[in-house]
């Protein structure tokens, strides 16, 4: 049940640019962001490898591919890349694929609730609400990890 904060969110974006197997376990977290936010719009920041993947997940309304996949390795975003996903004004970004290049991203875009995975002690200063992901506790399936960090943030 989304809470009435959830009601009035608008845009929403989750940062998943890695590997496929890791994107195809991110659709049940993006799910439950779409019931906590059944009015708002789903982005998420993929490798365009997995477009296609994206596409036919219902609860995604755009495919943004990342910019960084197609050129080589920088340790930080350019100010085009901040200022295109800054014009997209979102509100909440969820970076279940945290590093410093895509907490930089979002913290120089200005989205106003970061969530990411506070184990990463030097990345915790970008996050606005740093959690923590567990992705060290190997008892827990990456699903059930990400569906967790999705419990732990503010609404």
């Amino acid at each position: 049940m989304a809470s009435d904060n959830g009601s009035l969110v608008k845009k929403v974006l989750v940062v998943r640019p890695d590997a496929l197997g890791d994107a195809i376990l991110s659709i049940p977290f993006i799910n439950s962001v779409k019931k906590t936010f059944p009015n708002g719009s789903i982005s998420v920041l993929i490798h365009p490898m997995n477009e296609a993947l994206f596409k036919a997940v219902p609860s995604v309304d755009e495919c943004i591919l990342d910019w960084q996949s197609s050129r080589s390795k920088t340790l930080f975003p350019s100010k085009q890349y901040v200022s295109f996903i800054k014009e997209s004004q979102f509100e909440y970004c969820f970076l279940l694929y945290s590093d410093l290049f895509y907490a930089t991203l979002a913290y120089r875009a200005n989205i106003p609730i970061r969530v990411g995975d506070g184990d990463r002690v030097f990345l915790r200063l970008l996050f606005t609400h740093p959690v923590s992901q567990s992705v060290r506790d190997f008892t827990q399936h990456v699903v059930e990890q990400n569906l967790s960090f999705r419990y732990r943030y503010p609404k």
